[in-house]
């Protein structure tokens, strides 16, 4: 029929219009189902039973409907279940392919339609659908002829014409083979199975046929193995019964069911399962590949009969650990139970995932699953088919939902601020937080439901619903407002602010944030007060002093007056907060701040921070300011008693005067601060008026103060090195030295800047730096020589924790041996606390480092400072080597600091030797170490390049360079 209708198809738009009117009828009154597509995959012709075979719409099926189109009508009545595009795409690729393709459906009716597209010339194509309905049905009647056929075989004669008509109806290929194995009987199934087989006749023995096929390539799995397939094939055949599923050529596949009968032949029954096998395939590829988890466990022992590849990447166990569980070993214990109860009550019903369950991964961790399940038949055994969803992700994602709305609802209820929502249909509350409740001062129960005239007065209730009528015609624009609300301790001010919100088809709502501003108001006020007052004292603050200097300059500048600037700092103010508290010492500036204003009367007096204050006296110059310090210091000297305390108030004045002395405000008060310092630096209680002249160093030292916070980030400071020696001029070690080039003034003594460094607290990062760089250097030389570098007294004295820390993790940081470390301290590093300056030293030596005592005999050194104190090595001052051949009383003293020196122990240096008597004095004194101009000046390391190198062991130092 196939062939036909291929035949019939290519000739068909040829034929089409002589016999027209005969053709259409023979088309529509085949009894398959045909329908012909041209190249656009348009529908050509299609008869009628093709549409009534699937209950379709004439409407829609006809000529000129598209491919796509049909099968959206089919999958619109319930025929088809793949996406129509997809399923297009299917057929025409495999049309492309020049292969005749083969579908199986199904009708609303439980009817089996096999569906066969066929290509024909011009990229067109033919399908043909057969109600193969009868044909499944006829697997039973299959069993029973072969059954009937097993009866038959001792029937008569007679019986034998109607088994081979039975033989030939039946859908089934059969065969019949005598004792000897030769085919006796056959049907035409049999042979349109084997149809690559050419000797199917009477007679012709069952190998000869398997022989036959294997030469004409009847069976695909045989090639390369043709004698083991024979071999194989004839063993099962020989068994008394046997079963085989064989696949042939043309991809088709065959059930082979064998037995033996009672006169020593055999019956063979050919079941075509090749849609079946195509199914079971289809299965595969839809369990195996499936991205969601899937297991297939059997229902009585729920042990697991197949796993996909995605439940074994999801779970984590392998497939043999798969096959050797159960369903019941991947859930926690106490779950089991509960499994195992509701499958065995529920194993034939198929789950939809309603329940969630708990799985354990192959790791132990948790995971939550919804599972939708079904009963089938796998490997004939009664089973089920799961697919598990992970929904922990999900449930967590949920409960965070969860927990964020009752977080919402408890911020709603917490919010410092008032938040309502009300209908905009009749202006009725339907939300209100628990701050708008205790604002309305109406219970919240009672509330809800009510407008904002069952809740304020009048005037209020009328502003709140102009408000609400603004604010829904401007629709998601927000507006604001305030009003006021007497309450029992008195007026408060509430701002408000409004959005009408609600989309087509919800119901319009407005929101509204209330919030009592009362004290934020009041705090602004404050605030813009504090912007240009002093919050401790009420005077004017620095910003305002500035603005109000700078109007009076210019009114100056204008009229060709004068006016000056009153500088005022308290004389040992940090002494009244050291020993009466702060809270003292805030008293006592409120205190000087009232003086000062009457003092100043009408001038302006502002308070510029600590304990400093400036006044902008104007008229006549220099008497006014001068007649103005003396009322100041007249007033200032009058006692007072602070919280039970009595305290003198003493301050120094400097004064500066336009234009005089700075034509600018910055210059004008930066003056008359310098005034003010150097009246605190010559006597203090004083008045100084600014001089240029005098200043201006004072000046300078503060600009190099503020230069050298800078230096190290812009790396103006290097390292110089001076070699220390023995009395043979052999080099044992080097001495760091600290270098400043300042980029205006150039090089800045070590006299002049590391005293700056020490005011200003910038002595503990130089220090740092010093230490690091001179350790960094050390530790690449080849030859082990020592380094020695100085110690603030400020760093032994303030920072303990800092120093000790500094040394170790410098150490560690460079490599450098701590044996090669010398830290020097001065004598006046060494002056407080005895215990805690020994402590200090003793954990620096746990380190492993050298201490020495520098400038010894210059300070408050004694033989007992010498002994308790952790030292290494003392060092001459200078003042002593220069007058050693000079002074016979330097030389008796050098002599003694040497033997008191060996005597304790300690290795004893001589700094400041410039001469050969000096050099030659001192070896003769037995000095163990020398250090001077005249033995090395200090000079950058690669001047010293060859004493840090193996090719300068032993060289002596040639003299000062």
């Amino acid at each position: 029929m196939a062939k036909a209708a291929t035949e019939f198809v290519s000739g068909f738009e040829s034929l089409l219009f002589p016999f027209r009117f005969p053709l259409a009828a023979i088309f529509n009154n085949v009894s398959q189902g045909v329908c012909l597509f041209n190249a656009s995959a348009r529908i050509v012709a299609c008869n009628a039973s093709y549409i009534d075979l699937y209950g379709l719409s004439r409407d829609i099926v006809k000529p000129g409907c598209t491919l796509i189109e049909l099968l959206q009508h089919r999958k619109e009545t319930g025929l088809l279940i793949e996406d129509p595009e997809q399923y297009a795409h299917q057929i025409l690729a495999s049309l492309k392919k020049d292969q005749v393709t083969t579908w199986l459906l199904e009708t609303r009716a439980g009817r089996f339609i096999r569906a066969k597209n066929h290509p024909i010339a011009g990229g067109g194509w033919v399908t043909t659908h057969d109600d193969i309905t009868d044909l499944r049905r006829a697997e039973l009647a299959t069993e029973a002829a072969r059954l009937e056929a097993e009866r038959a075989r001792s029937e008569a004669q007679a019986a034998h014409a109607r088994l081979l008509d039975a033989f030939d109806v039946v859908p089934e290929g059969l065969a019949l083979f005598d004792a000897d194995d030769r085919l006796v009987l056959w049907n035409k199934r049999y042979a349109e199975v084997y149809a690559q087989t050419t000797n199917i006749a009477a007679g012709v023995r069952f190998e000869e046929l398997l022989r036959n096929g294997l030469a004409h390539g009847q069976y695909p799995d045989a090639i390369g193995r043709e004698a083991e397939f024979l071999a194989e094939r004839l063993e099962l055949h020989g068994r008394s019964m046997s079963s085989l599923e064989q696949r042939l050529a043309g991809n088709r596949w065959v059930r082979i069911e064998g037995r033996r009968t009672a006169d020593g032949g055999r019956i063979g029954v050919r079941i075509d399962v090749t849609d079946l096998k195509r199914r079971e395939e289809s299965f595969r590829l839809l369990f195996d590949a499936n991205p969601l988890p899937m297991m297939v466990y059997d229902r009585d022992d729920f042990h697991f009969l197949a796993v996909n590849d995605a439940a074994v990447a999801h779970y984590g166990y392998s497939r043999e650990q798969f096959l050797s569980m159960s369903a019941a070993d991947i859930r926690p214990a106490e779950d089991r139970e509960r499994f195992e109860e509701a499958i065995r009550s529920r194993a034939h019903l198929p789950s939809r995932g309603t329940t969630t369950w708990r799985h354990l991964k192959a790791d132990g961790t948790p995971i939550e699953v919804q599972i939708f399940s079904c009963p089938l038949s796998y490997q004939e055994r009664p089973a089920a088919l799961a697919a598990i969803f992970d929904v922990t992700e999900r449930n967590r994602i949920d409960r965070q939902l969860r927990e964020a709305r009752e977080f919402l609802n408890s911020i709603v209820d917490n919010l410092p601020i008032g938040l309502t929502v009300k209908r905009a249909s009749d202006r009725k509350y339907v939300l209100i937080n628990k701050v708008a409740g205790r604002l309305f001062d109406v219970p919240l129960d009672q509330q809800i439901g009510r407008t904002a005239g069952d809740v304020f007065p009048a005037d209020v209730a009328d502003f709140i619903r102009k408000g609400d009528a603004e604010a829904l015609a401007r629709r998601s624009e927000a507006i604001t407002g305030q009003f006021s609300l007497q309450r029992g301790e008195g007026s408060r001010l509430y701002q408000t602010l409004r959005l009408a919100f609600g989309s087509e088809g919800m119901q319009e709502h407005i929101l509204v944030l209330l919030e009592d501003v009362t004290d934020r108001i009041e705090a602004q006020a404050r605030i813009a007060y504090l912007a240009h007052h002093d919050a401790l004292t009420e005077l004017p603050n620095r910003h305002t002093f500035e603005l109000y200097l700078g109007a009076a300059v210019e009114r100056a500048r204008g009229t060709g007056e004068s006016l000056a600037v009153l500088y005022v700092g308290l004389d040992h103010f940090k002494e009244i907060n050291d020993l009466f508290g702060t809270a003292v010492g805030d008293a006592v500036l409120r205190a000087v701040a009232g003086r000062l204003a009457d003092a100043a009367r009408e001038a302006f007096t502002a308070r510029l921070g600590g304990d400093e204050f400036a006044i902008v006296c104007t008229g006549p110059q220099p008497m006014g300011a001068e007649q103005l310090a003396a009322n100041i210091f007249e007033r200032l000297g009058e006692e007072l008693t602070l919280a039970g305390h009595t305290v003198r108030i003493a301050a120094s004045m400097g004064i500066s005067v336009f234009p005089g002395d700075a034509d600018t405000v910055a210059d004008l008060i930066a003056n008359a601060d310098t005034a003010m310092e150097r009246a605190k630096a010559e006597g203090r209680h004083t008045l100084r008026f600014f001089d240029n002249q005098t200043d201006r160093e004072l000046r300078e030292r503060r600009v190099l103060h503020h230069d050298l916070r800078f230096a190290i980030e812009r790396n103006e400071l290097r390292l110089d090195y001076q070699p220390l020696v023995k009395a043979d001029r052999s080099v044992i070690g080097f001495e760091v030295l600290a270098r400043w080039r300042h980029p205006v003034h150039g090089e800045i003594p070590p006299g002049k800047f590391i005293p700056l460094a020490e005011d200003g607290g910038v002595i503990f990062p130089i220090s740092r730096w010093v230490l690091r760089a001179a350790c960094r250097e050390a530790a690449t030389w080849s030859e082990p020589l020592s380094i020695s570098v100085n110690l603030s007294p400020m760093q032994v004295k303030q920072g303990r924790a800092e120093l000790i820390d500094l040394v170790r993790s410098t150490l560690a940081e460079t490599g450098l041996d701590p044996r090669r470390l010398e830290l020097e301290i001065t004598e006046s590093g060494l002056v407080g606390d005895r215990p805690r300056t020994v402590s200090i030293l003793a954990e620096l030596k746990s380190l492993g480092v050298r201490i020495a005592l520098d400038d010894f005999g210059t300070g408050y050194s004694s033989l007992s400072r010498l002994k308790d104190f952790p030292l290494d090595k003392i060092k001459i001052d200078r003042s002593f080597t220069a007058g050693i051949h000079l002074n016979p009383q330097s030389g008796s003293i050098t002599q003694s600091i040497i033997a008191l020196g060996h005597a304790l122990g300690l290795t004893v240096l001589a700094e400041g030797v410039e001469t050969e008597q000096q050099l030659a004095i001192l070896t003769s004194e037995s000095c163990d170490q020398m250090q001077g101009y005249l033995l090395g000046r200090p000079m950058p390391i690669e001047h010293y390049a060859a004493f840090v190198r193996p090719e300068a062991l032993d060289t002596p130092l040639a003299g000062a360079v």
